[in-house]
Order: C-alpha cells, then sequence, then structure tokens
C-alpha cells in the first residue's frame, strides 16, 4: 500500500488511519505517541553527501533537520512492523466482515448454559 505524502507527526499527536484502497481495505491498530520530554539522544555517523541530502529533504517538508530524522525513521519502523499493526482484505471479505458484525446475535444453547453456570471464579 502506498503511502500519502503527509507532514511529519509531532509526538504529541494520537492518529489512527484506515486506509480504503480499490479492492482492498486495511486497517491500522492506532498508533499513539505521548508528549513526554526528550530525554534520550541518538548518535549517528554520516557522510557530509547524507547530511547534505537529509538537509535538503528537511527544508523541503519545512521541518528542522531532527524533526525530519526521526519522522522518516517512525515511519519506516511503522512500515516494517505493519503485520503486527495492520492487516488486508480483498473488498469482498470486508464487506462480509461488516455483514457479520452487522448481523443479530445467534443463540448459541452451549453458550447460553454456560453463561447461566456460576463462574469457577464464584464457587
Amino acid at each position: 500500500m502506498a503511502h500519502q505524502n503527509r507532514p511529519y507527526l509531532n509526538h504529541a499527536q494520537n492518529y489512527a488511519i484506515m486506509c480504503v484502497q480499490r479492492n482492498h481495505i486495511a486497517f491500522e491498530i492506532a498508533m499513539t505517541t505521548t508528549a513526554t520530554a526528550k530525554e534520550e539522544r541518538l548518535a549517528i555517523r554520516i557522510t557530509p553527501e547524507t547530511k547534505e541530502m537529509l538537509r535538503r529533504a528537511a527544508e523541503r517538508q519545512h521541518a528542522s533537520l531532527s524533526h525530519f530524522i526521526v519522522g522518516a525513521a517512525l515511519e519506516r519502523a511503522a512500515s516494517l512492523l505493519a503485520d503486527e499493526t495492520r492487516f488486508v482484505v480483498s473488498q469482498e471479505l470486508a464487506d462480509a466482515f461488516c455483514a457479520a458484525l452487522d448481523a443479530p446475535a445467534r443463540d448459541i444453547p452451549a453458550l447460553t448454559k454456560l453463561f447461566a453456570e456460576k463462574s469457577v471464579l464464584e464457587h
């Protein structure tokens, strides 16, 4: 799934994304960041050419170099970890899933009996 260009999120924002594409629907678990003091430092060694490219890209996004690098790294990390936060299904399966959620509950006698009994915690 292609990501749209979006401004880098500051660390105080909470966001959830539901992406709908032609013939596919993807759900991403809400990704939450918190407003905390920035206490950790990360030092990296790069070539002057790499630094210049990053600086130019950050400038194009109207962001500081640090903000740009952290934002890009977080976006890449989220993309790599997407298999833990997102699943993609066909439109047909998405429609069936939504229909199942919207359908009235079925009566399942075994479950009705189970829930009528006292819990092991209540004995």
